[in-house]
């Protein structure tokens, strides 16, 4: 049995974005027959979780946790080396690219097959000044410079697979998936009702996501409808959300909304059970939302939450208005509201077979047995 290598920054398993995506890479790796052994930042030392090993690279010292994170993995691989057989390392796009480098670097020089796991490409419109910005030219330089035409790449969506394609790299794409061992089971009786819409924001991208904007379209509603509107955000609080809309829109939107600011990922999922809808509204025009793929979104749609969205990213290959989600076709307030409006009207079993093939969705497109393929290409 060969071992494959997870590098990630991420509180493995659990968490953040990156966390849940390694998680599930892990688990189907590991029903491909690879032995798995993670490589994170979660305070755990040599655990098993699902029979994955997972090993921490944590300190109490940040610096020593950042500056040494690199050798204190090569020296672990090396460490493997002399019993195990490597069958290649895969690096999490949270690695800032300096120590995806010099991992990759050592991968090259022992014969390994090491392989870059792209997420995202930062636009310059994210930033106030992006000339100073770290995050934007850590991105720029992995993605333009530091991953070349040698390079194996799991690209998450058509816009950086056709890129790194185009640049003659050996990539696959693979989107946001799960492995069944990670699936919940959907609600048998979820608590929505007729003529009242629950509309769910879980996250942290305040104008990516276009918060002020579903405010606004809130706020515009008639007060017999707004009133069987809730919309409630998690991840954002009070005063990130007043710092961007005007009071008197606030003022008129504030009985729709429910602010609950950070709180476990427990916590959120269980907030889904009551939820009609989930909201993601992104900007398609910039690279940033090109180049991702909103894991929120699938997220939501196995939990049986039909989304509100535009098309961006790939998302046009799974949702269809109607049938599994709600498409927008533009980011206009006077749109936005009318939708809204619109869902106010339908039935509870109306919105209960939509969330249904939702779930369907997932199982027929975004399943980790569909992918094991394209895994076994990127890593042999």
């Amino acid at each position: 049995m060969s071992s494959v290598i997870l590098i990630t920054y991420s509180n493995y398993p659990n968490g953040s974005a990156s966390a849940i995506r390694y998680a599930n890479f892990a688990a189907t790796l590991t029903d491909m027959e690879h032995e798995v052994i993670v490589f994170c930042k979660s305070y755990s030392d040599h655990n098993k979780v699902n029979n994955i090993l997972v090993e921490s690279f944590t300190s109490v010292n940040k610096y020593y946790r950042l500056l040494l994170f690199p050798y204190r993995a090569i020296k672990r691989l090396k460490q493997i080396m002399l019993t195990k057989q490597i069958s290649g390392v895969i690096l999490g796009s949270d690695l800032i690219t300096l120590h995806a480098y010099q991992i990759q670097k050592w991968c090259n020089s022992n014969g390994i097959n090491c392989v870059f796991d792209t997420t995202e490409w930062y636009s310059k419109e994210q930033f106030n000044n992006w000339r100073l910005s770290f995050p934007y030219w850590d991105k720029t330089i992995l993605n333009k410079w530091v991953i070349t035409k040698q390079s194996r790449v799991i690209a998450i969506s058509s816009f950086l697979y056709d890129y790194f394609k185009t640049k003659g790299a050996k990539v696959v794409k693979i989107p946001i998936f799960y492995n069944r061992r990670y699936r919940i089971t959907p609600f048998a009786s979820r608590g929505i009702q007729d003529y009242k819409v629950k509309i769910i924001y879980a996250g942290s991208h305040l104008l990516m996501d276009n918060i002020p904007l579903i405010v606004k379209a809130i706020a515009l509603l008639p007060h017999s409808i707004r009133s069987k509107v809730e919309f409630v955000i998690y991840g954002l609080n009070q005063e990130q959300i007043k710092s961007c809309i005007p009071q008197e829109i606030l003022a008129e939107a504030k009985d729709s909304l429910v602010i609950k600011g950070q709180r476990p990922n427990s916590e959120v999922i269980d907030a889904y059970q009551s939820a009609d809808y989930s909201i993601v509204l992104r900007d398609p025009s910039l690279r940033v939302n090109k180049a991702g793929f909103p894991s929120k979104v699938v997220e939501s749609m196995r939990l049986g939450v039909p989304v509100i969205c535009n098309y961006s990213s790939d998302l046009d290959k799974y949702i269809i208005s109607g049938f599994n989600g709600i498409i927008i076709d533009n980011l206009d307030e006077d749109a936005i509201s009318n939708q809204i409006r619109i869902l106010t009207t339908l039935t509870r079993d109306e919105k209960l077979i939509m969330g249904r093939n939702a779930i369907d969705t997932v199982d027929l497109k975004l399943d980790s047995r569909l992918f094991e393929k394209l895994l076994n290409t990127i890593l042999n």
